[in-house]
C-alpha cells in the first residue's frame, strides 16, 4: 500500500515545479519581447538619424561644389581682367567694358574695381563718384604682401547710395615687384545666399558659409544670423578644421539638436555647413516609441494572460486528477484493507481447518487400523481390500492437511526478516536433505558467489530444502540426480538458479507447478502433496521477491529461477 501511495504521489505534477516553469516562461517572453522591443526603436532612431546624416552630407558636398565653383569664376574673371591691364594698362575704357560685361551676366556680382597704388579707384563698374578704399583690409594685405593668392574679405558694407553686405574678392597688381594696386570683385551676398544657398530652403534644412575662424558669411535662411557674426564654437577651434566632418549636438546659433556636417573647401579658407533640426525626427521618434509601446504592452499583457490561463487550467486538472486518485487511493485501500481481512480469514480458516480436521481423522485412520484386524474383515479379501483405500485416502488427507498447515504459517510464525548469508542456509537445508541425498546418490554442487539477502532464517533454510528436494525427487529412473546452484547480481536484485537434469516440463506447465496441490505426475511415481512450490513462491513473493521455472521440455531438465531484492522491501 506505501509503494502504491509513493507511485500515485510521484505521477502527479508538482504544482511549485509547474508554477516555476510558467515563470521562467514568462521572464523568458519578457525577455525576448523586450529584446525586440528596443531593438525596433533603437533600430528605427539609427535608421532616421544616418539618413539624415547622409541628406546632410550630400547637401554640404554640393554646396561646396557650388560654392567652389562660383569663387574660381570669380578668380577667373579677375586673372583675366589683370591680364588685360598688363598687356594695356592705359586702356581703362576696354577694361571697363569687360567689367560692365561680366556684371550683367553675374547677378551677384556688384562691382568691380580697379584701385591704384594710392588706394583711389581708377576704373569700376559705376557711374558714381569713386570713393578711397586704402584703408580696406584687402588692399593692406596686398599692400604689405607679396603673396599672389586670391583674398576674401570678411562681409562689409559698400560706400555707394544703396549700400549693400558684400565680400570682395581681390587679386593684387604688381609691376616688377612693385606694388601696383588691387584687383576686386564686389559679391552681394544676399544675391550670393540665395542662388548657392536656396537649393537647402525646400529641404527644411540650413545651409551657411563661414570663415576658419567662425565669421559668418551667409545662413540661409538669410537674416537668422548677421553676416560678420562670429561663432565662437569655430573661433576657438585650434588648428585647421578638418575637410570632412559631422556631429550631431546642440547648434551654437539656436540651440536647438541638429545634425551638423563641416566641408572645407581646398582653395579657400571656408567651411560650407549644412544643419538639419533633427527635433521633429525625434517627436516622430517619439510617436513610434509610443507605438511599440503600446504593442509590447498588449503582447505582454496577452501572453501574461495566456500563461495565467494555462496555470489556471494545469491546476484545475491537477486538482480533478488529484480528487480522482484520492478516490482510486480510497477505493483501491478499501479493497485491499478487505482482501486483506479476507486473505487473514482464509488462512485463519486453513489454520484451523487443517489442525482442527486432523483430530477426527486420525480417529478414523485409528478405528481403521482396528477394524482391518477384525478377523471378520482381515478373512474377508474384498473387505481388507476395500479398508485398506479407507487407510490410504485417511494417510493421504493427513499428508494434505499438514501440508496445508505448513502453507497457512508461512509469515505468522513471527519470525523477523533479516540480513543473512544465503550460503549459511542453503548448507544448512543440504544437512536435513542429507539422508535422501545419501539416498538417491546426488551430485549437488555450489557454484559463483553467494550474496547476503533478507529472509526469515527457517523459511529461508525451508525454501532452499524445498527446491533441492524437488529437484532430486524428479529425477529420471535411468540417472543419478545432478543438482547445480549458483546466485547472480542483476541490477537491484539477487537472481538464483537451481538447475537439475530431471524429468523437464511441457511449456503449458510452467505456472502451473507453483499451484496449491497441482499435481503434473501420478502419485505412484511420485510421492508428495503438491504444495511444497506454492510454500517456496509464498516466502519469497512475502519478501518481495519472484520465481519461475525453465524447461526445454520433457526429460530436458528444469531450472528454477527466483529473485531476492538487495535491499528489505518491507518499507514499501
Amino acid at each position: 500500500m506505501k509503494r502504491l501511495v509513493t507511485g500515485l504521489s510521484g505521477w502527479m505534477p508538482d504544482m511549485t515545479l509547474t508554477r516555476i516553469s510558467l515563470m521562467v516562461l514568462w521572464i523568458f517572453l519578457l525577455t525576448v519581447l523586450s529584446y525586440f522591443y528596443f531593438e525596433t526603436t533603437r533600430g528605427y532612431l539609427n535608421r532616421a538619424l544616418m539618413q539624415s546624416e547622409a541628406n546632410v552630407r550630400a547637401l554640404a558636398l554640393t554646396q561646396k561644389e557650388l560654392v567652389e565653383a562660383k569663387l574660381s569664376e570669380v578668380d577667373r574673371s579677375l586673372l583675366f581682367l589683370r591680364d588685360l591691364w598688363f598687356e594695356s594698362p592705359e586702356d581703362i575704357i576696354t577694361l571697363q567694358k569687360i567689367m560692365l560685361a561680366k556684371k550683367e551676366v553675374n547677378t551677384e556680382l556688384l562691382d568691380y574695381l580697379l584701385i591704384n597704388a594710392e588706394g583711389d579707384v581708377d576704373t569700376w563698374s559705376r557711374d558714381e563718384e569713386r570713393p578711397h578704399l586704402s584703408d580696406r583690409a584687402y588692399f593692406q594685405h596686398f599692400q604689405n604682401s607679396l603673396d599672389d593668392v586670391p583674398y576674401l574679405s570678411s562681409p562689409k558694407h559698400s560706400r555707394v547710395k544703396d549700400s549693400r553686405l558684400f565680400i570682395a574678392v581681390a587679386r593684387p597688381l604688381r609691376h616688377q615687384d612693385t606694388f601696383s594696386g588691387v584687383l576686386m570683385a564686389a559679391l552681394d551676398i544676399e544675391r550670393l545666399a540665395d542662388d548657392l544657398g536656396g537649393i537647402s530652403a525646400g529641404l527644411g534644412l540650413t545651409t551657411a558659409l563661414l570663415k576658419f575662424d567662425g565669421e559668418v558669411i551667409y545662413r540661409v535662411p538669410f537674416g537668422a544670423i548677421e553676416p560678420g557674426t562670429v561663432i565662437e564654437t569655430l573661433h576657438q577651434w585650434q588648428g585647421a578644421p578638418p575637410d570632412d566632418y559631422s556631429y550631431r549636438g546642440m547648434a551654437p546659433v539656436d540651440g536647438r539638436l541638429r545634425q551638423i556636417h563641416y566641408q572645407h573647401l581646398k582653395n579657400w579658407p571656408l567651411l560650407v555647413v549644412v544643419t538639419s533640426d533633427l527635433e521633429p525626427l525625434m517627436l516622430d521618434y517619439q510617436a513610434f516609441v509610443k507605438n511599440e509601446r503600446f504593442k509590447f504592452s498588449f503582447f505582454l499583457a496577452s501572453a501574461t494572460l495566456i500563461l495565467a490561463l494555462c496555470g489556471w487550467l494545469i491546476e484545475r486538472r491537477r486538482r480533478l486528477e488529484l480528487d480522482l486518485k484520492q478516490q482510486e487511493l480510497h477505493y483501491l485501500t478499501h479493497y485491499s484493507d478487505a482482501l486483506k481481512r479476507s486473505n487473514d480469514e482464509l488462512e485463519q480458516f486453513a489454520y484451523i481447518a487443517s489442525h482442527d480436521l486432523r483430530q477426527p481423522l486420525r480417529m478414523i485412520v485409528s478405528f481403521s487400523r482396528i477394524l482391518s484386524a477384525h478377523p471378520s474383515i482381515a478373512e474377508n479379501q474384498e473387505a481388507k481390500e476395500q479398508m485398506s483405500y479407507v487407510l490410504e485416502a485417511g494417510q493421504r488427507m493427513d499428508e494434505m492437511l499438514m501440508a496445508l498447515l505448513e502453507y497457512s504459517r508461512i509469515g505468522h510464525d513471527g519470525e523477523p526478516i533479516i540480513e543473512q548469508d544465503s550460503l549459511a542456509l542453503v548448507q544448512e537445508a543440504l544437512v536435513y536433505l542429507h539422508p535422501d541425498i545419501v539416498k538417491s546418490q546426488a551430485s549437488i554442487s555450489l557454484e559463483g558467489e553467494w550474496p547476503r539477502v533478507y529472509l526469515p532464517h527457517n523459511e529461508g533454510v525451508r525454501l532452499f530444502q524445498n527446491l533441492i528436494s524437488n529437484a532430486i525427487k524428479f529425477r529420471q529412473p535411468s540417472q543419478l540426480p545432478t543438482i547445480v546452484l549458483y546466485a547472480e547480481e542483476v541490477e537491484n536484485s539477487y537472481k538464483f538458479i537451481v538447475e537439475d537434469q530431471g524429468i523437464g516440463l511441457e511449456q503449458n506447465q510452467l505456472d502451473r507447478i507453483f499451484l496449491v496441490f497441482q499435481r503434473l505426475n501420478p502419485r505412484s511415481a511420485y510421492e508428495g502433496t503438491g504444495i511444497g512450490l506454492s510454500i517456496c513462491k509464498k516466502i519469497i513473493e512475502r519478501c518481495g521477491g519472484s520465481i519461475h521455472a525453465e524447461s526445454e521440455g520433457i526429460n530436458q531438465g528444469c531450472r528454477l529461477i527466483f529473485t531476492l531484492p538487495k535491499s528489505d522491501t518491507r518499507a514499501l
